[in-house]
């Protein structure tokens, strides 16, 4: 009979770990990279970028979406989007600043935590004109895992298991923003 428990015990270790590194896999396998082609000028697609109105529209229904101003977005500016869980009081805050623009090519955008004002994920969003379409590409790191991950306190197991929790987070980012992109394509081409 111990045999039979230790077995059925073994089978469900081995699923969970199975799962657990399917799930990993599933996240972190197409990187911190999206892309998407449009058939658009790069300067409908900028205003999409750029304008507060315009990037409400393609941005995930489920968040709020505030404005540090009601013009153009320019370096330094401040975008705070806000989700609420299902059936929960719980929210999860975001504060994306600015960093850098080249109309209508590159926009950087640094997520910053509001108590440490720690640089958390960095996207970059790049138009580029492919004929009479664009390319929409959207890359994802995460300066702060990427540092912590190099520490020579860290050692070699965390080491590895910050890279893989700075995988997993570029990896999370780089699926909403395919939700995302494929939202604005929509919008785009019709």
């Amino acid at each position: 009979m111990l045999k039979w428990i230790l077995g059925i015990v073994l089978v469900l270790i081995v699923a969970v770990m199975g799962t657990c590194w399917y799930g990993y896999s599933k996240i972190t396998g197409g990187g911190g990279v999206t892309s998407v082609t449009v058939a658009t000028t790069p300067e409908r697609a900028w205003n999409y970028f750029a304008m507060p109105d315009s990037f409400r529209v393609w941005q995930d229904s489920a968040s709020t979406v505030t404005f540090s101003t009601d013009s153009m977005l320019a370096v330094g500016d401040t975008v705070w989007l806000e989700s609420r869980t299902p059936g929960s009081a719980a929210s999860n805050r975001m504060r994306w600043v600015v960093q850098q623009m080249d109309a209508p090519r590159l926009v950087v955008w640094s997520a910053r935590s509001d108590s440490s004002s720690v640089e958390i994920v960095r996207r970059t969003d790049s138009i580029v004109a492919m004929g009479d379409s664009v390319r929409l590409v959207s890359v994802f790191d995460t300066p702060a895992m990427d540092s912590m991950s190099v520490n020579d306190s860290v050692g070699g197991i965390g080491e590895r298991l910050l890279s893989g929790a700075g995988k997993m987070a570029a990896g999370a980012m780089r699926m909403l923003a395919e939700r995302d992109l494929g939202r604005l394509k929509a919008i785009l081409e019709n």
